[in-house]
């Protein structure tokens, strides 16, 4: 059956069932399976209070469970031990199909009304068998009640036959207003705005300020521009130490040395960091504020790291990351193959680097781990490029044209939203980003939910500048001799 002749139907008898019901959103997604509702949607009485944000079907393991609407899957993994799918349906809603014993599709699949996506499981761990169904409106869970069709629709099934091109004249003709998560585009992205200090916080989350490369407790980009401007309340701001945890602040001082390591081990640092913060503020959800180096880091402990079976970790809602390598810094690829070639290059890197780790000089030690890791094409780079953005939690990546450290071209994320702010026409254009108030503006939007910034001459010029600065410094390197062709 096409799944039109389907939504046809439903609206036919949806307009005919429930016409009483003054006010309510016509529903138009299909049961994910054969069964009446056995517990129904409990919103919690706060943001991150205890609830039960969907419902559960009461069916048998091995029952195949179906795709509600057409859409795209956005997420298909495990979580917490437990299967999961999500689709995205456009106009900022979503379904979730939870506690499957199998999965069916892959995150970028296609789907439409009546997939197969998986099989049930179990409703909640020592549970009664089932599947739990949720349903977010712009990233908040609402009653899938609301939109269910449980009517029998077998009987009006045939009534009509059109093509998929008539579709919005097929409503008309049951005299039901259309959705508009199908017939119109996606909602609208946000404008472009700036913002200098946000009045009030974007949401109720703790918020963890990750700097880069070369930086300190005393001297961090993102630490003299810190999540505080994006409204985060003071008590609900911590920043992640290179060196570690230390009461009371959870930040024991660090110097740039620190941030040479290996980036696996500074994830797990990050890791403990995180852990102390759920101990301290049960229930609320992180949203990782990240420049340079720090992206890496956070990408790091989010994808690489066994986490779904940790319950002493807190729930990532978000990442935001300011001019990071993504794809790799070209810099730090030329300097490793300055280092293989042996040449004078090599020579040079190793006195730079000998300087750097006893602190003389303000620059990254060109020899440590932590740069061979940023280098494109490192173990570490194609460990992340392989990865899944983990379930529930949203990417944003902003560069700015002028970064001569880290290229537009390298920081955009195959999972997640990628974006380039306006010129600052500054120097220092890898630090600039931190201070610009565009990028402040798209960054508050972004964690409040209220959308990702429409697109510019800034995504497309940015990124082309940036290439420009990649094949330039790696000419330079060339003419010096530093490197060979």
């Amino acid at each position: 059956m096409r799944p039109l002749l389907l939504v046809a139907a439903t609206a036919l008898v949806v307009n005919l069932g429930t016409s009483e019901r003054a006010g309510a959103t016509p529903p138009v997604f299909l049961p994910p399976v054969e069964a009446s509702i056995e517990r129904g949607f409990e919103p919690p009485s706060t943001v991150f209070g205890p609830g039960h944000r969907g419902v559960d079907f009461p069916v048998p393991p091995g029952t195949t469970v179906a795709a509600s609407d057409a859409g795209t899957v956005s997420f298909a993994g495990p979580v917490a031990g437990r299967d999961v799918v999500t689709i995205d349906h456009g106009s900022g809603l979503e379904t979730t199909y939870s506690m499957l014993s199998s999965i069916a599709v892959a995150a970028g699949d296609s789907v439409g009304a009546g997939t197969p996506v998986g099989t049930a499981g179990v409703v909640h761990p020592g549970g009664r068998e089932g599947l739990h169904f949720g349903m977010k409106l712009h990233g908040a869970y609402i009653d899938p009640r609301d939109r269910l069709v449980t009517q029998d629709v077998s009987a009006a099934i045939s009534l009509v036959d059109v093509p998929v091109g008539d579709a919005e004249e097929v409503w008309d003709l049951f005299g039901v207003t259309p959705p508009k998560s199908r017939f119109t585009a996606p909602a609208a992205c946000v404008e472009r705005r700036d913002l200098g200090r946000a009045d009030a916080p974007p949401n109720d989350n703790i918020a963890v300020a990750v700097a880069g490369i070369g930086s300190s407790s005393d001297s961090a980009d993102i630490f003299e521009h810190p999540p505080e401007l994006l409204g985060y309340p003071s008590e609900r701001v911590y920043r992640f130490s290179y060196s570690g945890i230390e009461a009371p602040e959870l930040h024991r001082a660090y110097d740039p040395r620190d941030t040479f390591d290996d980036i696996r081990r500074s994830a797990s640092k990050l890791a403990t960091l995180l852990r102390k913060i759920k101990q301290l503020h049960p229930g609320r959800g992180v949203d990782l504020i990240a420049h340079s180096q720090g992206g890496i880091v956070s990408r790091t402990f989010l994808e690489l790291m066994d986490r779904y079976n940790d319950d002493s970790l807190p729930v990532i809602e978000h990442l935001v990351t300011f001019s990071s390598p993504h794809e790799g810094a070209p810099l730090a690829g030329e300097m490793k193959e300055m280092l293989d070639d042996g040449n004078l290059g090599s020579l040079a890197l190793k006195l730079v680097g000998g300087a750097a780790r006893r602190g003389m000089v303000a620059l990254p030690d060109p020899t440590s781990e932590a740069v061979a890791q940023l280098a494109p094409g490192s173990e570490l780079m194609e460990a992340l490029a392989a990865g899944t953005t983990p379930f529930g939690t949203r990417y944003l990546s902003l560069s700015i044209p002028e970064d001569i450290v880290v290229p537009a071209t390298v920081t955009q994320l195959d999972e997640g939203e990628s974006r380039t702010v306006r010129s600052e026409w500054s120097l220092s254009g890898h630090s600039a980003i931190t201070a610009s108030e565009q990028a402040r503006a798209m960054a508050y939007d972004f964690l409040r939910d209220a959308g990702v910034a429409c697109t510019s001459s800034s995504d497309r010029w940015g990124r082309w500048i940036g290439g420009l600065i990649s094949i330039s410094e790696s000419l330079m390197a060339e003419s010096l001799g530093l490197v060979g062709p």
